[in-house]
């Protein structure tokens, strides 16, 4: 003869209402989890599925349980290893390749980022069952908590060369350049990157980009020569010592040969702070007064072209007051001055102005 047990269930019908209002108030409650500058924004349904419900003891007032609201820990862990690759960032090993005299890969390490899952799960479950603890408020806004990666080959772990920050940098913009002056400058740029400089070595334009011509792969392009305005190998080559002089003028070193061109240039802007080479002379010259190796790299981005100076942080604090034109003629001749002043320890060590003289574009004829 069978036996049969009675069996109650924990909870009734009349006993889930509770958990029905608190789980609407959480579900229609906003919720925004935030990152830096990047705002999530969590939709009901989805606040909804990061819920759970098991009957839990009421003390006192039932003889059974009720119905009770919980995170749902393991839905809202899911989300966030979803949202992960939207934040995380890789963590980059210092590296340094020196081949042929020359830096053919270079770069300084940087820490990664990892979304705390564990710490933000947390955090979020708080949240949404804050009207239990009395910490209600109408919405919720989470900042995300993130976790350093170190890189395994951290740039201090790169002996080599000194070389451990950025020193100075040095930008130029060459938009409205015709099609063979970008050419030029691209190719021009190219013999920059990687080169490096010896401590108190004094650095040449012109010894570096050598000879310029059809066989290096330069197109005709308009140069300043003989008081004209003519077409040239190379031309174009200014863009690049240029902005190799800036860089050299932000990172406070001393520079030994520089000269302005004829006329103001567009591409220059803002004048005062060019450089005009061609080889021989005039070259663009500077030394190397850190205490350890200097390493350019350049780059081209749209119509900016940026050299960077890696190399050692020796403390000096460098301010560039300018430029200024003044003395401007109708004519299109103008004055310029850029001052340099480096600092050390607060007290100013060096000073030097860099005077522009142009004249009129017009005694340039095309």
């Amino acid at each position: 003869v069978l036996k049969f047990i009675k069996g109650y269930p924990e909870v009734k019908n009349n006993e889930i209402e509770k958990a029905r209002e608190q789980a609407l108030k959480i579900i229609n409650r906003p919720m925004k989890l935030k990152y830096e500058n990047e705002v999530f924004e969590i939709e009901a349904e989805k606040i909804a599925s990061w819920l759970k419900f098991v009957p839990v003891e009421e003390l006192d007032k039932h003889p059974n349980k009720i119905l009770g609201v919980q995170a749902n820990q393991e839905k809202i862990k899911e989300y966030l290893e979803s949202l992960a690759p939207q934040i995380n960032q890789e963590s980059i090993n210092a590296e340094l390749t020196i081949k042929n005299g020359k830096v053919s890969v270079f770069a300084l390490s940087q820490d990664g980022l990892r979304l705390s899952v564990e710490k933000n799960s947390e955090k979020i479950s708080q949240a949404l069952l804050s009207a239990e603890t009395g910490h209600w408020q109408s919405s919720a806004d989470i900042i995300l908590e993130t976790k350093k990666s170190k890189a395994e080959i951290t740039t201090n772990s790169i002996k080599n060369l000194g070389i451990t920050s950025l020193i100075g940098q040095g930008t130029s913009n060459f938009v409205g350049s015709p099609k063979n002056r970008r050419h030029n400058i691209k190719i021009g740029a190219a013999a920059f990157h990687g080169v490096l400089i010896k401590p108190e070595e004094e650095f040449s334009f012109n010894k570096i980009i050598g000879k310029v011509g059809p066989s290096k792969g330069y197109l005709p392009e308009l140069v300043i020569k003989n008081n004209r305005t003519v077409a040239e190998y190379g031309g174009g080559l200014c863009q690049i010592s240029t902005t190799c002089f800036r860089a050299a003028l932000y990172s406070g070193l001393p520079i030994t040969e520089r000269r302005p061109h004829a006329y103001a240039v567009k591409y220059y802007n803002p004048q005062g702070t060019d450089a005009t080479i061609y080889p021989p002379h005039p070259d663009l010259r500077f030394i190397n007064d850190t205490p350890n190796y200097i390493l350019i790299q350049t780059k081209i981005e749209g119509n900016i072209l940026t050299f960077d100076f890696y190399g050692t942080d020796d403390g000096r604090e460098v301010k560039i007051i300018g430029p200024y034109s003044y003395d401007k003629k109708r004519s299109g001749a103008m004055k310029a001055v850029v001052r340099q002043e480096i600092y050390r320890d607060g007290k100013l060590d060096k000073k030097e102005s860099f005077y522009s003289s142009y004249n009129s574009p017009a005694l340039y004829p095309h």
